[in-house]
């Protein structure tokens, strides 16, 4: 049921969106999606247009994968539509997260509340309709947040490839809003419990795999920028 009236609010809205028409964020991630789409890489169109890193590239590199994948199907979808669209999908999909992060942690009630909250808060309905990294980030995050908090157990003795998997989620929301790497601390505080060298060598699986991550996108920085730009 709370998933349904996620979907209702969430449609509707997708239907009332418009294209962006001011050359601002949301215009532009749909131009640099387009060029990946078109196999001209991370770039501006036209004679002045070029390379850039002005942007974190996990939203556009997303619309660029989804608008090469959808083009060949029948009928004119627009990189407006495809972007609305995805953000349909992986906000429906952020809301059974959410429940299912709520009811591991505490109980079934909990995850219930948390899933109707998300559902029905306003800003979250209206980023469906907008091409902007936030449904993006917050599907990864919570997506990474549930592998990392699975249970009480879990989190306390997570396996070697739940931390592969977490540091692989976590750098692919970093590529998304770099911002996110602010709440890196909290894994050595996670796992302090079970010992200071425990918890440093678990962090450290999680930094490898965010550098795994990041560092391809720093070194295509550096060579096609001639600029140290990390993200």
């Amino acid at each position: 049921m709370i998933v349904a009236v996620g979907a209702v609010l969430r449609v509707w809205w997708a239907t009332k969106a418009q294209a962006p028409t001011e050359l601002r964020d949301p215009a532009l991630y749909l131009l640099l999606g387009g060029q990946i789409a078109d196999g001209n890489g991370y770039s501006y169109p036209g004679a002045e247009g070029g390379v850039t890193a002005y942007y974190p590239p996990g939203y556009p590199m997303m619309l660029g994968a989804l608008i090469w994948l959808l083009g060949p199907l029948p009928g004119e979808l627009s990189a407006f539509d495809v972007a609305v669209g995805a953000n349909v999908v992986l906000s429906l999909a952020t809301i059974v997260l959410v429940f299912s992060l709520g009811r591991r942690l505490v109980d079934h009630r909990v995850g219930l509340a948390a899933a109707a909250i998300f559902a029905l808060w306003p800003n979250l309905v209206l980023h469906t309709g907008l091409a902007l990294t936030e449904t993006l980030f917050m599907f990864l995050f919570v997506l990474m947040l549930l592998v990392a908090l699975a249970g009480r157990d879990v989190a306390r003795h997570p396996g070697r490839w739940r931390l592969v998997t977490v540091g692989v989620l976590f750098g692919l929301t970093g590529l998304v809003r770099p911002v996110s790497f602010v709440i890196a601390p909290l894994f050595l505080l996670l796992w302090w419990p079970a010992g200071a060298k425990v918890a440093v060598k678990r962090t450290a699986v999680v930094a490898v795999m965010v550098a795994a991550m990041v560092l391809p996108w720093t070194i295509r920085n550096a060579i096609q920028i001639e600029a140290p730009v990390l993200i």
